[in-house]
């Protein structure tokens, strides 16, 4: 793995789908992967990084009580398998 996206979301439901939908069709191979790391969002957020991922094999998704982006992005750090190491915000 070479890449690894972390994206740290927060009621981002208006353009977290979207943002997924950019990250793969940019990287729709096995050297890439997105993390997104969900900061205890209270819309529908949950629900639709979870139908995501369920169908695209390089998005893995977390879901993490709210602290922040920075303990977002730190956690999603922690879970990265790439060489490399990106953040991208949802909006």
């Amino acid at each position: 793995m070479k890449l690894s996206v972390i994206t740290p979301c927060y009621n981002g439901e208006k353009f977290i789908a979207q943002a997924i939908r950019s990250f793969c069709e940019q990287h729709m191979d096995d050297e890439a992967e997105m993390i997104v790391v969900d900061d205890g969002s209270t819309d529908a957020s949950p629900e639709i990084c979870t139908r995501l991922a369920a169908t695209i094999p390089n998005l893995r998704y977390f879901r993490t009580e709210n602290h922040g982006a920075a303990a977002a992005r730190n956690f999603g750090i922690e879970q990265a398998k790439g060489e490399w190491v990106a953040f991208v915000d949802v909006d």
